[in-house]
């Protein structure tokens, strides 16, 4: 498995998945190729030994360059609903990242990918312009004294 992104949802899906027993590879995005960008370095070093411990393995500084299907899964067997038979072939891809410290291109292959980055806050519907909220790079500014409005 390999999981894309290196926030609080990357890791723990990343060690549920190691600690079910599959093999986790974790791409951190980005120059630093940090997990948990933002915190206590400390603790981020913590956590990652405790993750490399249960079988986790990262890939720092990348971008993910493309992701090609190499096969596709079948049919489920009859017992699990599908209408194929026997052994069920799982599919299998191939993400090529480039390392963003110019040390070349990898390849990874696995039979499952998550990804885990990119997430925004949905606000859109809630009616903030009417509520004279400011925003800040797409998210509520809170001031000095902890409050989210204005005047």
């Amino acid at each position: 498995m390999v999981v894309l992104g290196s926030g609080v949802v990357a890791m723990e899906m990343a060690q549920a998945f190691a600690t079910f027993g599959s093999d986790v590879t974790v791409v951190a995005s980005g120059r630093s190729g940090r997990i948990l960008p933002g915190a206590d370095a400390d603790a981020v070093d913590v956590l990652r030994s405790a993750l490399e411990d249960d079988g986790v393995t990262f890939v720092g500084g990348a971008t993910v360059r493309e992701v090609r299907t190499l096969r596709r899964g079948q049919s489920p067997p009859p017992s699990m609903g599908g209408s194929g038979g026997g052994e069920t072939p799982l599919p299998l891809m191939r993400i090529s990242l480039a390392l963003n410290d110019g040390g070349g291109e990898i390849d990874l292959e696995c039979e499952c990918l998550l990804v885990a980055m990119g997430r925004t806050a949905n606000v859109e519907s809630l009616g903030l312009d009417d509520a004279n909220a400011v925003m800040a790079c797409g998210l509520q500014y809170i001031n000095s004294k902890w409050t989210t409005m204005t005047g």
